[in-house]
This record gives structure tokens, sequence and C-alpha cells, in this order.
């Protein structure tokens, strides 16, 4: 259920500090504002939501995607990490009403 640093995955599939600070610069260049977030793993309070207190624990990707979301103006993330389909945080249940009273 849970991954092992070096048996199942390896330090080197997260993002470089250099790759961190690309990525915000490319928002910065585009004003902070996309349509979505399309990512694997969460940020870190959605980590938190997802499972509650001790459960998953944070680390500098789910960190930096955090620092994403609170400078960038988006109307809804995505992710697949926990192989779950549902909104966990407030934005996300308010966009998932609006699209569902269109249908």
């Amino acid at each position: 259920m849970y991954r092992v640093k070096d048996l199942p995955w390896w330090k080197e599939e997260l993002p470089t500090e250099e790759e961190m600070q690309h990525g915000l610069e490319v928002l910065k260049r585009h004003d902070n504002k996309v349509d979505f977030l399309l990512t694997h793993s969460p940020s870190t309070s959605e980590l938190i939501l997802m499972g509650g207190k001790g459960l998953y624990v944070p680390d500098i990707l789910t960190d930096y995607l955090e620092k994403i979301k609170a400078v960038c103006d988006y109307k809804k993330h995505f992710f697949g990490h926990m192989h779950v389909n549902r909104a966990i945080n407030e934005k996300d249940r308010k966009s998932t009403r609006l699209n569902s009273s269109h249908t």
C-alpha cells in the first residue's frame, strides 16, 4: 500500500530544485493562470484531507504543489496518485456542483 524509498520508488522521481523553479517561472509567464492543474500527486493540504493526520506524509513534491496552488489561479486540480474519484476540498466541491447542474 505504501511506497518505500529505494524499493518501489527512488528520490530521482522527485523534481529537482531547477525543475520546480522552471515550473514556477512558466506559470508566472502566463500570469499564474491555468484552467486545470494535472498532477500525479496531491498538494500537501489535499494529502492531509485525503488521509487525515499521519496516514500520508508530505514531501518536497506535495509542498511544491501547495506552493503552486497558492500562487496559481486555476479552476480545478486533478491528481491520480490515490486512485479515488472525489472532490476533496471546497473549491473542487463547488466546481463539481456547478458542472453537474449543467448536465
